[in-house]
C-alpha cells in the first residue's frame, strides 16, 4: 500500500498544526512532522555558531546581517533538506505522514 502524505503550507500562526491534527485524526494518520521539529533536530546536529539561523524561532522575524526576513529564507532553505529526508523515509517505509 502506498503511503499517504499531506503537506500543509501557510504563514506563521496560520493554524497549520491545528489543521494537521484535525486531518490526522479524521484519516487515522499517526505521524505528524512539524518543520519546527525538523529544524530542532538539524540544529542539534550542526554547529549553531556556523548556522545561527537554525536556532532562531520561526515565529520571530529576526534581523540577520541587517536584513529582516533573511533568517526565514535561510531556515527554509536548510530545513527543506530535512523535510525531504523525512518524506523519503516515509515513502520507503510506507507510513502515512
Amino acid at each position: 500500500m502506498k503511503s499517504r502524505m499531506i503537506f500543509i503550507l501557510g504563514g506563521t500562526c496560520a493554524g497549520k498544526s491545528t489543521l494537521a491534527l484535525n486531518i490526522a485524526r479524521r484519516l487515522d494518520i499517526f505521524h505528524i512532522v512539524p518543520t519546527d521539529i525538523v529544524r530542532q533536530v538539524m540544529s542539534s546536529t550542526v554547529n549553531t555558531e556556523l548556522m545561527p539561523f537554525l536556532v532562531r524561532s520561526s515565529y520571530e522575524e529576526t534581523a540577520f546581517n541587517g536584513e529582516v526576513g533573511l533568517t526565514f529564507h535561510l531556515q527554509r532553505r536548510f530545513v527543506l533538506a530535512g523535510v525531504k529526508g523525512v518524506v523519503a523515509r516515509a515513502s520507503r517505509e510506507q507510513f502515512d505522514l
